[in-house]
């Protein structure tokens, strides 16, 4: 499976969906249960920060 590529709107982070085997996993917040949460891991830094999917930007590879 192919390494889904993000990059955060508004900025020039780019990194990539985290995800176990096959899937992507993502998380509902309890505010708004329609909002995905994604684990987003920066391979430049090592760093794994979560964004709402709202704020994401998905790129072609």
């Amino acid at each position: 499976m192919k390494h889904a590529r993000v990059q955060i709107k508004g900025t020039d982070l780019v990194g990539t969906v985290a995800h176990r085997s096959t899937s992507f996993q993502y998380y509902e917040t309890k505010e708004k249960l329609n909002t995905a949460i994604y684990p987003i891991y920066f391979s430049d830094t090592g760093e794994m920060r979560f964004f709402d999917g709202d704020f994401l930007e998905w790129l072609d590879d």
